[in-house]
């Protein structure tokens, strides 16, 4: 075993729960991940900060190391695909909490300032923004893994839902950002570690055409093959916050950093703002008009 924990391929015995790393190819014909359509060895689905996946396709891997290879069985298999996407997430709740902290700090002093139906009004804007500062707090923990404030990952989980859901409608509301859909992809050729029970099988059970055997990484329910990404995930999410915009964010690759597509630009009066290939069909327009008035003189 070498000193990152995982052993080579050449030095696995039969029996042994290893842990291996390496580079990754298909047993197989590829997948297409359902939102983004882009071949895939193994993809996961998530509806916003859930922890399990609503989809999952997997198909066998080859992994590759210096030493040798071994075929990685995904019937039974946990793979840790989240990575930088969940960071987003991350990143991008923290930047809303910012955000709130500054409006609260205003409405207090404001709320300063004023008596009577003012102030009363200035209070109840803070309480929302309270609310929203709490239900961010607890939507960051769930994006790490995490519960807020003791409660538990089945509590926190209803208590994000029915805070987003009553704070929808308000002026603070708008802050309670949130990924509604997250696909998370392993790709051909990605490095990553997975550990499982090694097994030798003749290879030609498996119609392998070189005779001998195989090494084989295998799991079951109770103990399923458990794999991660050695670096990044690969993935995208449709983002939907305040300071962000409709977009998406899509994570190119292990250096890749996220790229945010921005929406159309438009003008103060809400409509867009004219392109040069518009402005060039509008000039021949108005040409051919001067041409037609000229020649009906």
């Amino acid at each position: 075993m070498d000193q990152g924990g995982t052993t080579p391929i050449a030095e696995v015995t039969d029996g042994d729960v290893v842990t291996l790393s390496g580079k990754v190819e298909g047993l197989g014909e590829l997948l297409r991940a359902p939102l983004s359509g882009e071949p895939c060895l193994i993809y996961e689905v998530y509806d916003g900060l859930e922890a399990l996946p609503k989809l999952r396709g997997a198909i066998d891997l080859l992994l590759r190391d210096d030493t040798g290879e071994a075929e990685i069985r995904t019937e039974h298999c946990e793979a840790t695909l989240l990575g930088r996407v969940r960071r987003e997430q991350v990143a991008a709740i923290e930047a809303n909490i910012d955000e709130v902290s500054r409006h609260l700090a205003d409405l207090k002093a404001r709320a300063r300032k004023v008596q009577g139906p003012q102030a009363r009004a200035l209070h109840a804007e803070m309480r929302s923004y309270k609310r929203v500062a709490t239900l961010l707090c607890a939507m960051k923990a769930a994006a790490r893994g995490r519960t807020h404030a003791g409660m538990s990952e089945r509590e926190q989980a209803s208590f994000i839902a029915r805070e987003r859901a009553s704070l929808a409608s308000g002026e603070a509301g708008k802050f309670a950002v949130a990924l509604e859909r997250v696909e998370t992809l392993l790709l051909p050729g990605q490095e990553v570690r997975v550990t499982g029970l090694a097994r030798f099988e003749a290879a030609g059970s498996r119609g392998y055409r070189q005779a001998g055997k195989r090494l084989t990484l295998s799991g079951d329910p109770e103990r399923p093959v458990s794999l991660e990404i050695v670096g990044e995930a690969v993935g995208s999410a449709k983002p939907r916050g305040a300071k962000r915009g409709d977009g998406q964010a899509v994570l190119a690759g292990p250096e890749a950093p996220a790229v945010i597509a921005p929406s159309r630009k438009r003008t103060r009066g809400g409509r867009p703002k004219p392109t040069p290939v518009s402005w060039v069909w509008l000039g021949l327009a108005a040409l051919l008009g001067a041409l037609s008035y000229l020649l009906l003189r």
